[in-house]
């Protein structure tokens, strides 16, 4: 039970960070910030590294302390310990496996948000390049010597 807390408190704060990694990435392409974007990609990347790795994703908020895990883990056990009981234990997973939920499904609707940011910025890059494609032979056109005129640029202001 202790582990079984301590995984869950850690999951849930790694989520969370994940979350707003996944937020700040969005505010970094609205702010063409693609320097601050894909730093926050390498990180987005490490802490999953470390949340599939099971290990403490670092962001400061693991969730208490080892007297409280130890208390849930007794009450688990079906004794008293710090005014905990199995109730309560079962409880407390509980609501962490609901907050742990809920960030899951916020970090995809974020992931979703975000792709398909980046998807439109895409399509529109593209299509500004076929734009730029398309006039291209009308400017080598008009740079081609003809008998009729000579290639030159009218510079006159």
């Amino acid at each position: 039970m202790t582990r079984s807390v301590g995984a869950l408190r850690r999951r849930r704060a790694g989520y969370a960070r994940y979350a707003e990694l996944i937020v700040a990435q969005i505010e970094a392409v609205d702010a063409d910030d693609l320097d601050r974007f894909r730093s926050l990609a390498e990180e987005r990347d490490e802490l999953a590294r470390r949340i599939d790795a099971d290990e403490d994703p670092g962001v400061g908020a693991a969730g208490g302390d080892e007297d409280a895990d130890e208390a849930l883990a007794m009450a688990a056990l079906g004794g008293l310990a710090y005014g905990h009981t199995a109730d309560e234990g079962a409880r407390e997973v509980e609501h962490l496996l609901g907050e742990v939920r809920l960030l899951l499904e916020t970090c995809r609707e974020h992931d979703a948000r975000l792709r398909e940011k980046l998807a439109r910025l895409r399509d529109e890059t593209r299509e500004s390049i076929r734009d730029l494609e398309r006039r291209r032979p009308g400017v080598q056109e008009y740079l081609q010597p003809t008998p009729e005129r000579q290639a030159r640029f009218d510079v006159r202001l």
